[in-house]
């Protein structure tokens, strides 16, 4: 039995169209390219080259039939509408977003409106997700798009899929769609940055974080971002660590302790030390800097046996920590204070 057929294509001229479609017995769907003409015809010829492209046979309903034609007959009034030299206006976009699901006319576009439409891709999108067919996924809402150009649920969806699948290099054509339909939006923005800072884009990502803050100078995720880009660049990044700290200290601290990446891609003067002679050098439990070496964020670069640090990147990472408040600087006794303990132990 044939479970669905949909547009994969359509010529621009309306000569000819591109459907794919699949059956219960075979795991693979199949490409049929037709000839527009009448609608009948056409599911019968669609019928014939089906079955002999999948080398199988099996019978068509007249009930199965009468769907394929109106299914074809959509495309035919296009066809026809065209070569009298009339603009299609909305038909253009629903000839190309059609389906026909043959076991549940739910999922069928066949009479639907636009919003609909739009509404019955948007589940679907994310039922294919959820079985991991990305692919079907963002056909689903890439026709939305086509429907409703600014949807801006096909929009976070459509990231969602993306990095779902770890296409992540193809969000940023997403993202700048996004925000070219939404200026004035924060969420693509971080999004844009956050990408750009997993594809080693820094500049792209300052510059993307910059523009950001510029429009909200107070948004802690932006001003992270933008620290961490500066950091990788080797600039100093410790004000808009600050800044972030005095919007959201908890949240600031959590990054800084398990996130963050202090690590210049060009760091200064790499000299060779074991984490021992880091912790006496700032004072810093051995078994608290050993945590943070395990979870990334001491920067720390590796050499052939020893680690390497840039002493520059130390002394900014301790000040950063001190800044925070995740460092306290244990001081000597002050001489005042020690001939004040002399004396009460004297007494004593």
């Amino acid at each position: 039995m044939l479970e669905y057929i949909e547009v994969a294509d359509v010529d621009t001229d309306y000569q000819w169209v591109e459907v794919e479609s699949k059956d219960q017995l075979n795991d693979a769907p199949c490409l049929v390219h037709l000839m527009i003409q009448d609608g009948l015809d056409m599911a019968y010829t669609f019928i014939q080259r089906y079955q002999t492209k999948q080398s199988i046979t099996f019978t068509f309903s007249d009930s199965v039939v009468s769907s394929l034609r109106e299914f074809f007959q959509e495309i035919r009034l296009a066809q026809i509408i065209h070569s009298g030299g009339k603009e299609l206006g909305e038909l253009a976009v629903m000839v190309r977003t059609q389906t026909l699901s043959l076991t549940s006319s739910e999922r069928s576009t066949l009479r639907k409106s636009r919003a609909a439409r739009v509404r019955m891709l948007l589940d679907e999108s994310v039922q294919l997700m959820h079985k991991h067919q990305y692919d079907q996924s963002l056909k689903r809402l890439s026709w939305v798009h086509l429907l409703d150009p600014k949807n801006e649920m096909a929009f976070e969806l459509r990231i969602v899929c993306l990095r779902s699948a770890k296409r992540i290099s193809e969000c940023v054509g997403v993202l700048e769609r996004w925000i070219e339909a939404y200026p004035n939006l924060i969420e693509p923005r971080l999004g844009l940055g956050e990408v750009w800072l997993y594809l080693d884009q820094d500049a792209k990502a300052r510059a993307c974080f910059s523009e950001l803050l510029a429009m909200d100078g107070r948004n802690c995720m932006a001003l992270l971002g933008l620290a961490q880009a500066k950091a990788r660049l080797g600039e100093d990044y410790l004000a808009d660590l600050s800044k972030a700290f005095l919007i959201d200290s908890a949240y600031t601290k959590e990054i800084a302790e398990h996130v963050f990446d202090f690590r210049s891609k060009k760091p200064e003067r790499l000299e060779p030390m074991t984490l021992v002679q880091v912790a006496e050098r700032y004072g810093i439990p051995i078994k608290r800097l050993l945590g943070r070496a395990q979870r990334g964020v001491l920067p720390f670069h590796r050499g052939s046996d020893l680690l390497h640090f840039s002493p520059t990147e130390l002394d900014r990472y301790y000040q950063t920590l001190r800044k925070l408040g995740l460092e306290i600087r244990s001081q000597p006794i002050a001489i005042r204070s020690q001939e004040q303990l002399d004396l009460f132990e004297g007494e004593s």
